[in-house]
């Protein structure tokens, strides 16, 4: 019947509604949710990168300033080793004699050295020749530089064993705080791969949503045209029904004309037989 078709139709428009809002909404949801997820996780990405980059010249700072203290040092040290040496390796000559109780009393306050005598009955030596003169001079200028390697090696030493430690403890809270990031940008990797996939599976849908959507315009289409043309059957059974009844309404009429002819023929009939 015309009428549940049209019944069909309007649900058929209904239904095809619905679909159009829910795959609205099922798109609006993915691209909301991949929005969030993605700015969420710059935001802490950007975050975590200030807060190491200012960890970093913090450390830089800190690094500059030691680096300047052991500067410092390393050039008292010198001064002082310098000074000490300038006091402590005079030479006194008058009329070639060499006051040498200050270098005798040096290195044995240095070097504990061995003797009978202690540094207060060692007198003034008076040298006349000039190779003793000039083995002491190299053997003073060799304990000289043994004195400056052992202050070497003692600053190297020492700003090894201050400063070694706190880089290494610095370079660990680096690295610690490095895999920190790669756990949280794995994690961050996951939960946008969960969120592809529910992407993926919302686009499936979508488009399974749309495919019943075309079959269902498809039969809406045939619909139309069946409904078309029982609508054209119709009025041409319509057309012939109403041919039907005007030859009936004549058929009627000529009816009526022969009853009324046979009842004027009855009538003449029965004057005839009376008149006889």
């Amino acid at each position: 019947k015309p009428e549940d078709l049209s019944r069909e139709i309007i649900q058929i428009q209904q239904r095809e509604i619905t679909l159009k809002q829910q795959n609205h909404s099922i798109t609006s949801s993915i691209v909301l949710f991949s929005a969030r997820a993605l700015e969420k996780a710059r935001v802490q990405l950007q975050g975590e990168v200030l807060q190491l980059r200012s960890r970093l010249l913090e450390e830089q700072k800190k690094r500059e300033q030691q680096d300047a203290l052991v500067r410092r040092l390393q050039k008292r040290v010198l001064l002082l080793t310098k000074n000490t040496y300038q006091d402590h390796f005079t030479k006194e000559e008058n009329d070639g004699v060499l006051n040498v109780y200050h270098i005798h009393s040096f290195l044995y306050l240095q070097f504990g050295l061995r003797g009978n005598k202690s540094p207060s009955h060692i007198g003034t030596v008076s040298i006349r020749d000039t190779r003793e003169d000039q083995a002491r001079d190299v053997n003073t200028v060799q304990e000289r530089d043994g004195i400056r390697a052992i202050l070497n090696s003692y600053d190297s030493e020492l700003a090894s064993s201050e400063y070694s430690p706190q880089l290494s403890r610095r370079v660990k809270e680096a690295e610690e705080m490095l895999q920190k990031v790669q756990a949280h940008n794995s994690e961050m990797e996951v939960q946008l791969s969960k969120a592809q996939e529910e992407a993926g599976s919302y686009k499936l849908q979508a488009e399974t949503a749309e495919m019943e959507l075309d079959t269902l315009k498809k039969q809406a289409t045939n619909i139309d045209t069946s409904s078309s043309l029982m609508g054209e059957e119709v009025n041409s059974l319509r057309q012939k029904i109403e041919e039907l009844e005007m030859e009936r309404k004549r058929l009627e009429d000529q009816n009526n004309i022969l009853e009324m002819r046979l009842e004027r023929h009855n009538l003449q009939v029965k004057d005839v037989g009376t008149a006889d």
